[in-house]
């Protein structure tokens, strides 16, 4: 069994990451020799007069220090861990930073140099991952049977499609997989509060996952919404909302869920008159995530998930509520009543599925209601980021009308970030159970541990308002 803490990287992974990060650095230099030295230079001037400091630099400190670190014998998993992590938080500094945005204007200009730029961006994003896939459990164990719609797994859950007080949404698009193992284990999850769900089929242009929901569909396990077009994800979650009339979850399709999930996200709705919304912890929730915030944490194998779900459960009631800047969309239970006062999202600027949470999240701000995070409730969340060319532009052209709109967004969210009112919930997740492989639940995740993270804590400087830039909350994507 890995112990994170002190197994080393064996010399085949050292030797992909080392490889990752020699491309990574060779394409950023030719990107910024390329794009940042050449006309129209006019534009990189104006960009750094107006304040936001180019992180190429930083970036590439970052990379070359990281190479020579995996040239040292002996590196542990812990180590690299923590050198991905930071990597990490670095590149999304990079893409979610005003800069950047002007970046993918500026190789606009020059057509010749956005392949490159996006060449750049997805060798980064690859490094992380190759830390990641020895340490986490793959979702490729998932039970071949989840696979095949007509198999005897679907044939023992319980069906979700009578009329109830909450309605579960789960927008779906892409990843047939991820999204059979989301909906498996939404219909498998026990909880006291019933509940109806809701799949709304964004026109998928993945042909048997629009015929397994159909299948699934016509089981009367849950409801379906499919649409004859695409129409994005604000649209589609819209849609969904339009067409319930309780308590909502919008839940992403590449989550996975526990026992009494739900009961915990209802009680902690009713707890709070100015609850707005509230979210569960997960692995990978950007400012819920833990024990690294804004990341997406490996998970070593060692106990189940089921025992993390028990675990948190058993902090005492008066804990279990903190107060977020903003929903995190990954998983959001909204009351009803919330919605008809505040509305629901922005389709016309959100409509490719990005910022549309955090607008409406400010949105219900300003109408007096309150987010939350529940500290008795997680949702493992896959993930994912597209680093095209196009998402990337969407997403800067969503950061920047947050910044518009909202003035007050970014510094709240590094007030969150500086303050770190999850702190207390760290221990709770070091002391999950070792060595103990848990009851395996097809569609679930069997061997999850939160106790070996490869994380070292370290608050010796504030965190300021530019520090908390990178740490913005998840833009939700169906993709």
């Amino acid at each position: 069994m890995l112990d994170a803490d002190a197994d080393e990287l064996s010399p085949a992974l050292t030797d992909r990451m080392r490889m990752a990060l020699d491309d990574a650095i060779a394409t950023l230099n030719i990107v910024q020799n390329g794009i940042l030295t050449r006309p129209p230079l006019y534009l990189y001037s104006r960009l750094q007069s107006k304040g936001p400091s180019d992180p190429f630099p930083r970036l590439l400190a970052l990379l070359t220090t990281a190479r020579r670190t995996l040239s040292y014998p002996g590196l542990l998993y812990s180590d690299a861990v923590r050198t991905a992590n930071q990597i990490d938080e670095q590149l999304d500094f990079l893409r979610r930073s005003r800069f950047y945005s002007w970046l993918v204007r500026l190789a606009e200009v020059q057509p010749t140099k956005s392949q490159r730029l996006g060449h750049g961006i997805r060798a980064l994003a690859d490094i992380k991952p190759l830390l990641e896939k020895p340490l986490a459990p793959d979702l490729d164990e998932i039970e071949p049977q989840l696979l095949d719609v007509a198999s005897a797994i679907w044939v023992n859950v319980r069906p979700l499609k009578a009329d109830a007080a909450v309605t579960i949404i789960v927008p779906v698009y892409e990843g047939r997989k991820y999204t059979l193992a989301c909906l498996h284990s939404v219909l498998a999850a026990r909880n006291q509060i019933s509940a109806r769900l809701l799949v709304v089929d964004d026109c998928s242009p993945d042909e048997q996952l629009r015929s397994d929901v159909q299948r699934l569909a016509s089981q009367a396990l849950f409801d379906l919404i499919q649409h004859s077009d695409n129409r994005g994800f604000a649209s589609t979650v819209n849609d969904g909302i339009l067409a319930t009339s309780g308590d909502v979850v919008l839940l992403n399709a590449d989550t996975l869920v526990c026992d009494g999930w739900l009961d915990h996200l209802h009680a902690a709705a009713k707890a709070r008159q100015e609850l707005g919304s509230v979210s569960p912890l997960s692995n990978n929730a950007t400012i819920l995530s833990y024990p690294a915030i804004n990341s997406s944490n490996p998970l070593p194998a060692d106990s189940s998930l089921r025992e993390l779900c028990q675990l948190l459960e058993e902090q005492r009631e008066e804990d279990t509520l903190i107060e977020i800047p903003t929903t995190v969309g990954f998983c959001m239970y909204v009351p009803r009543h919330v919605f008809e006062e505040v509305g629901i999202f922005d389709e016309a600027a959100f409509g490719h599925g990005y910022g549309e949470e955090c607008d409406w999240a400010m949105r219900a701000r300003h109408k007096g209601y309150r987010h939350f995070a529940t500290r008795r409730a997680f949702v493992y969340h896959h993930g994912g980021v597209s680093f095209s060319e196009r998402a990337a532009r969407q997403q800067a052209d969503a950061a920047e009308m947050l910044r518009r709109r909202y003035p007050n967004y970014w510094p709240l969210v590094a007030e969150h970030i500086a303050t770190d009112p999850l702190a207390k919930t760290r221990p709770i997740f070091r002391s999950a159970p070792s060595n103990s492989c848990g009851e395996r639940r097809p569609g679930h995740i069997t061997r999850v541990s939160f106790h070996r993270w490869g994380y070292e804590e370290s608050r010796s400087a504030p965190v300021t308002v530019a520090q908390g830039l990178r740490h913005t909350v998840d833009f939700c994507s169906a993709r």
